[in-house]
């Protein structure tokens, strides 16, 4: 007997290629499908994350179509920013040309400083270190962080980062 711990779609998809009469799924949660998951409060629906996939993989989409007796939806998804009256292609890191100035000049200088001046060999120690060499402080502050802002400096200092 296989364990596997969470019903997401890794859990799912593990179970399902070993063979589910072969395995034991525990979930924390009383659904399954992890962050495919909406929540009705007060009328509003909440969506934890993305419903369903982004893939491109035949082998996948046949299987999730599969699994699902064709009853699915696909459609294409324009991804957006929105930030302080401008619209920004996603990701934003790829799109500063979006950013109003002066702001698009300071990351673009932060980013070009850091790879001009960094150490090639700099390990970060935890998730706000990464942000800032591989981005650049600007860009650290004005994106990812105001996105994370809810879980507290805490987490952009104390998250250690394996491998």
């Amino acid at each position: 007997m296989v364990l596997i711990l969470g019903a997401g779609l890794t859990g799912l998809s593990a179970s399902y290629h070993i063979g589910h009469e072969s395995c034991l799924i525990l979930e924390k949660n009383n659904y399954v499908g992890g962050h495919i998951y909406s929540d009705i409060v007060k009328g509003f629906t909440w969506d934890e994350g993305p419903h369903l996939s982004f893939t491109n993989n035949e082998y996948v989409k046949n299987l999730f179509a599969e699994s699902l007796d064709g009853d699915f939806l696909e459609y294409p998804v324009k991804t957006t920013n929105y930030y302080k009256g401008t619209w920004i292609p996603h990701p934003a890191q790829s799109n500063l040309y979006a950013l109003p100035s002066p702001l698009k000049e300071n990351c673009l200088k932060d980013f070009l400083d850091i790879r001009k001046n960094g150490d090639n060999n700099f390990k970060p120690n935890n998730y706000e270190e990464w942000l800032e060499y591989a981005f650049g402080k600007t860009f650290a502050t004005n994106f990812p962080y105001s996105y994370t802002k809810n879980t507290g400096r805490y987490l952009q200092k104390n998250l250690i980062l394996i491998g």
